[in-house]
């Protein structure tokens, strides 16, 4: 379970993080889009000649246009260290809501339930050590995130905290 938790919450995102945002290897393994340019500079119809003296060309004032050019390249892939934020970015809002939910609105629900709908509570359970392997296995989860996503961004960390506590 530990390590289906790790593939699930750190190991997935990233790899898809990864391939298919555009601020990290996305253009490796796709065509990068078109950069063009165009600007317009004064020509001449007809040139007379070149000045050799001073370096200037002479040319009637009534011969002048306007030319436009247009380049455009395709440039290859450059890794712009952006993609530890685009991680951030993109899953931080996820785990947040999902720790609220577990570690807010699950609690409440949860002493609903226990108050209202069960009035008598069995305390005794007869597979201790599976149950204490589990918890450990979902603290260990908890604390994974916490460490991978929590510590970059603060108040998603006192959201896991409060979740493992309420648990």
């Amino acid at each position: 379970r530990f390590l289906m938790s790790i593939v699930n919450f750190i190991i997935s995102p990233m790899i898809a993080t990864l391939l298919y945002n555009q601020s990290c290897l996305y253009y490796l393994f796709h065509a990068s889009p078109a950069i063009s340019s165009t600007f317009t500079y004064l020509s001449c119809y007809n040139l007379r000649g070149l000045d050799v003296r001073n370096g200037t060309i002479s040319c009637p004032p009534t011969e002048f246009y306007y030319k436009s050019y247009t380049e455009s390249f395709n440039p290859p892939f450059i890794y712009g260290y952006d993609c530890g934020s685009a991680l951030l970015l993109a899953y931080i809002p996820i785990l947040l809501y999902s720790y609220l939910m577990s570690g807010l609105i699950a609690p409440i629900f949860r002493y609903i339930y226990l108050n209202t709908v069960r009035s008598n509570i069995d305390n005794q359970n007869s597979n201790d050590s599976i149950v204490g392997m589990a918890t450990f296995a979902v603290i260990s989860q908890h604390l994974l995130v916490f460490i991978t996503f929590g510590i970059s961004y603060p108040p998603l960390g006192a959201v896991i905290t409060m979740s493992v506590i309420s648990e």
